[in-house]
């Protein structure tokens, strides 16, 4: 009898992941099943015992320990094995699980679908693809997708994944030819290289490096490094604080802010943004606070101390923030960021934040999770670090769930607030009153003002 050779084929591991023994299992065996279909196998004892053989010794033990009086078949043996690995599961749970999965930074609309699909498989949902769409309008993490998904209700999960794929292809292709541009502009404005004399000129080696150091003929204290390599000099300005601009390493009567006259008072809008990679959200967030730059100061409120200002608890440590109700998002500056202990943050993904008349993209270093205590709510948002320490800013959206800031729509009626004032026709009881009228002047007509069509109804009947 010819010797038949077995193909390769993986043993099953218990050891690597126990918390998934159960669908790693229903994979494997998938995959052992597809081995038989591709070699002709149909016995099934043929098949339960390659299945007992492949799976490996510890797989082999335990089927012999949990086997008690099953039938020795490959349905009943696949069963045991089955029950050990994937013991019953609580619905409610899987639910829980399911409805808490979000889409994860970095995560494409279509990886996002899959594990929500994979999550479904023991949710016993009526219909599946109707929990995935409701799944991903509220947990994804395109802003864009979520207004395009509600304002077209009727759209299938089919339809809302296609236009999702187009939307971040969207993105990405747009980002490649911003960046192209960029290279582009810096490229095209980069400046020459100025030379210097020869009598002013040294050089020096230390270390095997060759640094160019430019001596100013009419300051001794100014030096300046042209190679990127430093080296160790005294230096009378060096880490001493300049009085006029508060800058390290000069002194104020070489200051080049004093000495220039151009500058003025330059008002800028507060940096609180990010140029990395936009957000799967696709939609640009903004940042209202405007600031003021001064040669001798630095930022002074606009608005003065009349800005709306307010006293939170957050991540266990009391900060002060502006309140800004036309921001969208909340922006922490890098001293807030380390005063609340410097907690972990995410440094990809962050959305464009842009500054109000403004098309240029602000520096954000990242964004995190943060609890927020005020003295009657507690709630969690997210902040964005950004670049600078301008102060921190509270958005709009956060402000209101924390009860700080309260839009009202309706206007008293001063019927209502001064009741006596409406009530008879009412005599003037002051001095007589004469109006002066220039008789030389001809008297003009002048027409009444015309009542809109869609208001003569409501005119006539109020005159009524």
């Amino acid at each position: 009898m010819a010797a038949f050779n077995l193909p390769a084929f993986p043993s099953f591991d218990i050891e690597t992941d126990k918390s998934s023994l159960g669908p790693r299992w229903e994979k494997w065996v998938e995959r052992l099943e597809n081995l038989f279909i591709g070699l002709d196998i149909d016995d099934e004892d043929r098949k339960r015992a390659l299945l007992l053989h492949y799976a490996g010794e510890r797989v082999y033990d335990i089927y012999d320990a949990e086997k008690k009086q099953t039938l020795a078949t490959y349905d009943a043996t696949k069963k045991v094995l089955k029950d050990y690995f994937d013991p019953k599961k609580n619905i409610q749970m899987e639910i829980y699980k399911f409805r808490c999965y979000k889409q994860l930074d970095g995560q494409s609309l279509d990886e996002f679908v899959t594990e929500l699909r994979k999550l479904s498989k023991n949710c016993k949902f009526a219909n599946i693809d109707s929990e995935i769409l409701t799944q991903v309008i509220q947990n994804c993490k395109s802003n864009r997708l979520r207004r395009r998904a509600l304002r077209e209700p009727d759209k299938t999960l089919d339809d809302i994944l296609a236009t999702g794929r187009a939307l971040e292809m969207a993105d990405s292709q747009a980002l490649t030819m911003e960046r192209e541009t960029i290279n582009k502009v810096q490229s095209t404005h980069r400046t020459p290289k100025t030379t210097t004399k020869a009598k002013t000129t040294k050089e020096i080696t230390q270390s095997h490096n060759t640094v160019m150091i430019i001596l100013n003929n009419t300051n001794k204290h100014a030096v300046t490094v042209v190679d990127s390599t430093r080296i160790q000099m005294n230096v009378p300005a060096k880490g001493k604080k300049c009085n006029h601009c508060s800058k390290l390493n000069h002194f104020s009567k070489v200051c080049r802010q004093r000495h220039n006259p151009r500058q003025e008072k330059v008002r800028e809008v507060q940096d609180n943004t990010n140029n990395n990679n936009y957000e799967s959200s696709s939609d640009e967030e903004y940042a209202y606070h405007i600031s003021m730059i001064t040669p001798s100061q630095e930022h002074v409120s606009v608005v003065g101390s009349k800005t709306p200002r307010v006293n939170i608890r957050i991540n266990d440590k009391h900060c002060n923030f502006l309140l800004d109700t036309g921001a969208t998002v909340n922006l922490l500056d890098q001293k807030t960021y380390h005063k609340i202990g410097a907690p972990k943050m995410k440094k990809g993904n962050n959305p464009n934040l842009l500054p109000y008349g403004g098309s240029d993209p602000l520096k954000v270093m990242g964004h995190c999770q943060l609890s927020v205590e005020t003295k009657s709510t507690i709630d969690c948002d997210t902040f964005y670090v950004v670049e600078g320490n301008h102060g921190a800013l509270l958005g709009y959206p956060l402000a209101s769930k924390l009860g700080l800031v309260k839009i009202i729509n309706q206007i008293t009626d001063p019927k209502e607030k001064y009741p006596k004032l409406f009530q008879g026709i009412g005599k003037y009881k002051g001095k007589p009153i004469k109006l002066h009228i220039n008789e030389d002047v001809k008297p003009v007509a002048q027409r009444h003002r015309r009542t809109p069509f869609h208001l003569r109804d409501k005119v006539e009947k109020e005159l009524v």
